[in-house]
């Protein structure tokens, strides 16, 4: 068990599933306009943030380009199940906006 656990966090990068989740939520937020309430608009923003952090974890570390990927496939999903939920429960999430 202690083996599959390690083998499954190095798998990910947690800084960068932190940093496309932090610097997508600013996104939306700050250029807060009509077209950000649409779903498919707000995947589309993380998706491209996640390849632009992508980009710029592959210069700056030694991180292979798999946990990259796995990372930035990681981090719409830790937005929904973990961020959001504490953002909800905090009453600072997007969605009271709108």
């Amino acid at each position: 068990m202690e083996q599959l656990l390690s083998q499954l966090i190095s798998n990910y990068n947690f800084n960068l599933i932190l940093s496309i989740n932090i610097i997508s939520y600013l996104i939306i937020q700050l250029l807060h306009l009509k077209i950000f309430t649409k779903r498919g608009v707000k995947i589309g923003v993380t998706v491209i943030v996640s390849i632009i952090m992508g980009i710029i974890f592959h210069f700056i570390s030694d991180t292979s380009t798999e946990v990259l990927v796995n990372s930035a496939i990681l981090a719409p999903l830790a937005w929904d199940w973990v961020f959001k939920p504490i953002l909800n429960k905090l009453g600072i999430d997007y969605k009271k906006d709108e």
